[in-house]
């Protein structure tokens, strides 16, 4: 992420998003009455330390700002690499191959005429083609 990148975004509302997600978790976590997560090795009052932090650091300088969307974008960016290959693992292997095998168990035609004794899989159409032919082609 780069600086001229940075100015084309809007940070205020990326700031703004950090602290209010912060303030979330601190609510839900606050709700559900944990007051630690983690075993215990992670307050959960920390997540309202870290709003505040970011909300007025942000406020007092646009430097400490832009190091903080920096790391911001650079945590949703391996976030997003990552996430995109779990998911797409779990709709391959969850979805894609139970039907694949399923076609197989009970489909018997072969659709890429792999086994056929054909020497090619290009059929000879014997059409005139006319000026119809063309008017709506789709």
């Amino acid at each position: 992420m780069t600086e001229e990148t940075l100015k084309s975004q809007d940070k205020t509302k990326s700031i703004l998003v950090i602290v209010v997600g912060f303030l979330v978790l601190y609510s839900i976590f606050l709700y559900a009455g944990k007051e630690s997560i983690f075993g215990g090795h992670f307050k959960t009052v920390w997540f309202l330390y870290v709003s505040l932090g970011v909300g007025v650091l942000s406020l007092l300088s646009s430097t400490i700002e832009n190091f903080i969307l920096i790391i911001w974008f650079k945590i949703a960016l391996v976030l997003g690499f990552i996430n995109t290959r779990i998911i797409l693992g779990i709709v391959f292997f969850v979805f894609l191959t139970p039907f694949a095998w399923l076609q197989k168990l009970f489909v018997r035609k072969n659709y890429l005429s792999l086994k056929d004794t054909e020497d090619t899989v290009y059929h000879t159409r014997n059409h005139t083609y006319s000026k119809e032919d063309f008017e709506n082609v789709w």
